[in-house]
Formats: C-alpha cells, structure tokens, sequence
C-alpha cells in the first residue's frame, strides 16, 4: 500500500532509511510503497549517487534489491541525514527558516518524527524537555532513540555551550529519577 502525501523530499529521506537496512530493499516495493515508476526510482537513485553514497543494485525483476554498499563510508565532513537533506533541498525550498526553525521543519514535515525546542536557559527548559523525552520514549518501543541537539556556535552566542551542558545535565538527571522512581 503507497504512503500517500509525501513530498518529493520525504520520498528521497524514505527511500535513504530503507537503503540503510542491513539488506535493503526489493525495488518493487519500493516503487509500491512510494508509487514511484521505475524511470523516477531511477532518478532517485542518481540523486543519491551524485551525493556520493555508494548503492547496491542486485537481481532482477520483483527479486531486484537495493542497499547500501556494505563498505560505503562517509568521506569528508560528518553530516546527518538531516544536515544532508538541509543542504541538498533545504536552502532552496525553504530558505526562509532559519537553523533551528528550519531542523523542526524537517523533524516534522520531511521525516515525520517527534521534535521539541528548548529555549536555553529558562529555567522550566530541561523540565520540559525530559516530559518530552518520557513521552515519546513510552511510544517508541524498542527502536533505539536518538536525540539530536542543535543551536547556535559558540562564537555566536558566548556562553551558550555551558548553558548547554548544563541543560543537556538537568536533562539526564531529570530522566535517571523517572527511572529510579517511577
């Protein structure tokens, strides 16, 4: 059964997370899933090339399967998924946003996760984000959670690394007691 309403970019981010699985995924569904023809899955998969990410194409027909290359390594500079689709769509489609605005953007519209802002340092911040952090961690099951932290360099906001590590502590500390003392 298609996902219907995605965007072009939510699309691409899909088909990148499927790509990632540790065998792929047959192109067939991919093309069922996203209702894609094989002249755009193609394109899809130049996309991801010209970004120099290494693709496995193997079989042929409904047994054909796309995956990474087991050896493929990022060169370079590190970046996330969200950094990369940023780059890649982001400055162009939504060049209104700035950093922060535009990451919840992306949480929201392009890879449908969970997102919250905190404004540091307020003093109910960490309290808030760890309800955040407990919520969505009862509904996540047992996928593994990742957090990503953004805001401005330090050369831009003096101190605001300190005031992160002390969020980011007032965080953990406020989610070690839930556990403890559920």
């Amino acid at each position: 059964m298609p996902v219907t309403g995605l965007s072009k970019a939510q699309k691409f981010v899909r088909l990148f997370e499927w790509l990632q699985q540790p065998n792929g995924i047959r192109a067939h569904d991919v093309q069922s899933k996203l209702d894609l023809d094989s002249r755009t899955l193609r394109r899809y998969l130049a996309d991801l090339r010209d970004l120099g990410i290494e693709i496995l194409d193997e079989g042929r027909g409904s047994e054909r399967t796309l995956r990474l290359d087991p050896s493929y390594k990022r060169r370079g500079v590190e970046l996330t998924l969200l950094e990369a689709v940023s780059m890649r769509f982001g400055r162009t489609l939504f060049n209104f946003l700035g950093g922060t605005q535009f990451a919840a953007v992306c949480a929201q519209l392009v890879f449908m996760r969970p997102w919250c802002v905190a404004i540091i340092p307020s003093p109910e911040a960490a309290r808030d984000a760890a309800e955040w952090v407990s919520r969505i961690d009862a509904t996540a099951g047992p996928d593994t959670f990742v957090l990503n932290v953004g805001g401005p360099r330090e050369s831009e906001s003096p101190g605001i690394y300190a005031d992160a590590v002390k969020f980011l502590n007032q965080v953990t500390d406020s989610l070690l007691r839930r556990v403890a003392h559920p």
